[in-house]
């Protein structure tokens, strides 16, 4: 008997190992093709009032012929940057930024409505200073970016490392990269949440020496701020489509009630020509 439970232990284990090792990891989430399902809910329920959404364990509404959704969420950013320095130096930037998920670019307003379309967003925006190392350089930019695996805007919050380039003089193109850190370390947990930008200078701006290209690493911290969120919005565009009905339906009263008061002394003077006639 005892050398049967041991066998059948093992083979458990086995089997479960099995299992375990055919289950592949899909964005911090495991799935399971043969059941074409998710082993853990999506923490985030885009639309209440779309039946398909209120399965948190499938993917892209069911219909992964027609969608993809690698994350779930992305978060991304435009606004204005500016950097100095000669071998040390500091650069600054701020504008801003807005989350948003799968449910934006998978209904259609006009179908499932403006909560719906809306899903997860949030909007604020967000300051980042930062000091290092940097070739000889000032610079006035445009910055615009994307962190294709945060959820939330609050995450771009985070410190980073920052490393990036640029080439050209007065007008200039660059990319960089924002790794996160954790003081004066890479956070290797969240080595994923890192976010990839690029920069142009609209007007000629950018002094590069003694070449025309840049090159900088630098660490900085970022502040964000929520500003707007889709319950918010969902909110005041309900309250303005209150207000906006409620003068529609007034205008409409008075309109009403002006022809009712034409109509009727359109019919007084016609009914008091007939007793002229008469007599």
């Amino acid at each position: 008997m005892r050398a049967n439970k041991k066998c059948w232990e093992t083979v458990t284990i086995l089997i479960a190992s099995l299992v375990i090792l055919s289950v592949p990891v899909s964005a911090g989430r495991q799935y399971n093709p043969t059941l074409g399902r998710f082993m853990q809910p999506d923490p985030i329920v885009q639309n209440y009032y779309n039946p398909q959404n209120l399965n948190r364990y499938s993917y892209t509404l069911n219909n992964p012929m027609k969608y993809t959704d690698p994350t779930g969420h992305v978060v991304v950013y435009v606004g204005g940057l500016g950097s100095l320095g000669a071998l040390l130096g500091g650069s600054g930037s701020g504008g801003l930024i807005a989350s948003i998920d799968q449910s934006i670019l998978l209904n259609s307003p006009n179908i499932h409505g403006l909560e719906n379309t809306l899903g997860s967003f949030k909007a604020g925006y967000y300051k980042r200073g930062g000091w290092g190392y940097l070739s000889p350089q000032g610079s006035m930019a445009m910055e615009a970016g994307i962190a294709p695996f945060q959820q939330d805007i609050k995450e771009y919050g985070s410190p980073t490392f920052d490393y990036g380039f640029d080439a050209g003089e007065g007008y200039t193109g660059g990319l960089g990269i924002a790794v996160p850190r954790e003081g004066k370390d890479f956070d290797y947990k969240n080595l994923n949440k890192f976010s990839v930008e690029g920069t142009v200078t609209l007007l000629p701006t950018d002094v590069n020496a003694p070449v025309p290209a840049s090159v900088y690493g630098t660490q900085s911290n970022t502040q964000v701020n929520t500003v707007v969120d889709a319950p918010t919005i969902v909110n005041t565009a309900s309250k303005a489509g209150a207000v906006v009905k409620n003068v529609f339906n007034t205008i409409s009263r008075t309109f009403q009630e002006a022809v009712e008061r034409s109509r009727a002394r359109a019919e007084a003077i016609m009914a008091a020509r007939k007793n002229r006639g008469r007599s």
